[in-house]
């Protein structure tokens, strides 16, 4: 029995070691670059007292950031809303926007009839699979074209009613001067739905698969653009379709393309 004890007793102490030995190695590739980058700054000439240094993946850190903002949201000082943020589907995370790099593809610029009082209005966009999210159509004060629009209820190409909104931003020059507003496609989008309160739609989830889209739910966004145009075009709701370069947002780490949730 005393055998099995001290036995035990070694083993415990060559798995502790074992445990120790590979958290050492797992942080290791993360103090030899804080080391090397603390040299450079160095070099730099950078005046810092090092020994009010500290380590942003510490524990202690984690809950200093977390008592600080629960401290603040009792005070007041801070506040929780919804807001979209550059998403990797493939991660699952939030990304910095210097984290992505402009990448010029080339990608289909569709032409859509959207209606009003029976009229067709010809919007062009190159993100279709966004419709599902579409809560306005805009246009220039100044455009002619549209000022019939004014305080107008407009169909979508899914069917769905939206508000015509005239707004001083919009390029007369760019596509056909007419823009649909989804949440979100781009900073307009979120600039729009801010001033002028619009409902917000989460037409993509966390993994970039749609939601709140009916027929193409759970649908990958390249799949769903597809089905959304084979079926526009089949009930003859495509005008025209060009190629558009564009630039595109994509995760340096991961390689896809990130997108506003």
């Amino acid at each position: 029995m005393l055998r099995l004890k001290v036995l035990l007793l070694i083993l415990g102490e060559q798995i502790l070691r074992l445990l120790i030995i590979k958290e050492v190695l797992s942080r290791l590739p993360i103090y030899i670059v804080i080391k090397r980058m603390k040299g450079q700054m160095d070099t730099l000439g950078f005046s810092a007292d090092w020994k009010y240094e500290y380590k942003t993946m510490n524990p202690d850190y984690h809950r200093k950031v977390q008592l600080s903002l629960v401290k603040m949201y009792d005070k007041k000082l801070i506040y929780r809303g919804k807001y979209p943020v550059f998403w990797c589907p493939k991660c699952a995370s939030a990304v910095a926007k210097a984290e992505l790099d402009d990448v010029q593809k080339e990608t289909g610029f569709y032409y859509l009839k959207f209606t009003a009082e029976g009229k067709d209005i010809i919007i062009a966009t190159t993100r279709p699979e966004l419709l599902p999210a579409c809560v306005a159509v805009l246009y220039h004060p100044d455009d002619e074209r549209y000022n019939w629009l004014d305080e107008k209820k407009v169909i979508t190409p899914l069917g769905k009613e939206v508000q015509a909104i005239a707004d001083k931003d919009i390029d007369k020059e760019f596509g056909t001067g007419a823009v649909m507003v989804c949440t979100f496609g781009d900073k307009m989008d979120v600039i729009w739905a801010l001033r002028y309160k619009l409902p917000i739609v989460e037409a993509i989830d966390d993994r970039g698969k749609m939601k709140n889209s009916g027929e193409f739910d759970g649908l990958k966004i390249k799949d769903a653009r597809k089905k959304i145009i084979e079926k526009l075009k089949s009930e003859g709701k495509v005008v025209k379709e060009d190629i558009y370069r564009e630039g595109d947002g994509v995760y340096s780490r991961s390689s896809s393309s990130g997108f506003s949730f």
